[in-house]
């Protein structure tokens, strides 16, 4: 099987999670990634789109699965862009939201729902 261009296997990863009936919920502001959301589930779980790795950070908590397509994976190609889109599709319905790691002054983080903000 030939290589795909990690660009390729970004958008074939989006097509095949839009296939499975996710909708988008945001565009990350300064880069290409993007949480899809199924309309069957309830708010504060997000499957994520990448062409890198991500940090967990602050407000990202409702992240439960991830499909990254790297710029330097060597092993892009049809099946494992299906693979990887397989497992994540699972792991969003197996997988429970992790609680807030923050630990600041109550009433900041932990009590806002800032991690479903439309863009």
């Amino acid at each position: 099987m030939s290589r795909l261009d990690y660009m390729v296997a970004y958008d074939l990863a989006i097509q095949l999670v839009k296939k499975a009936g996710f909708v988008l919920d945001h565009v990350a502001m300064q880069s290409e990634t993007c949480y899809y959301r199924h309309p069957s589930v309830k708010k504060g779980r997000l499957l994520r789109v990448s062409t890198h790795r991500g940090k967990r950070r602050i407000g990202h908590n409702g992240v439960v699965s991830k499909v990254t397509c790297g710029r330097k994976d060597m092993h892009l190609n049809p099946t494992s862009v299906e693979n990887q889109v397989i497992h994540a599709i699972g792991r969003y319905f197996l997988t429970e939201p992790k609680t807030s790691e923050y630990r600041g002054k109550r009433g900041t983080w932990e009590n806002n729902d800032l991690t479903l903000m439309s863009c």
